[in-house]
């Protein structure tokens, strides 16, 4: 367990089987966005994180491709040999979504990252 500190987010209801405390924290989070003025930008800015997820996700499919291909078995949809192109197409729609966003929101969603980033070696047990 390398995040320790948040282990309480992953606390789970026994009647419902939710993460109530993961919920719970993403409510108070969405609540405090509310109050910016400009919710145009904080969708963009959440659009951002989404299209770098989705991007992140079709490069781990390309590259599992080649690291799990003969051990595993491992293969996505339409491909041409072990290369996954509907990944590589993914991918490039994420980048495409990505460079038609408003520019103000790049340096806005670029410091969110490094927060993160930097909030996950802070909470991170050594």
């Amino acid at each position: 367990q390398k995040y320790t500190k948040l282990k309480f987010l992953s606390s789970v209801s026994n009647d419902t089987g939710t993460p109530y405390m993961a919920i719970l924290a993403s409510a108070i989070l969405a609540i405090a966005f509310t109050f910016i003025e400009k919710v145009q930008l904080v969708a963009q800015i959440t659009n951002l994180a989404v299209f770098t997820v989705f991007a992140i996700i079709n490069l781990a499919l390309i590259r599992s491709r080649y690291i799990k291909h003969t051990k595993e078995k491992f293969h996505g949809p339409l491909s041409l040999g072990k290369f996954p192109l509907l990944a590589l197409g993914g991918f490039f729609c994420s980048i495409f979504m990505m460079i038609n966003l408003d520019r103000q929101v790049i340096p806005a969603g670029i410091a969110i990252i490094i927060f993160g980033f930097l909030l996950s070696k802070i909470l991170e047990e050594r």
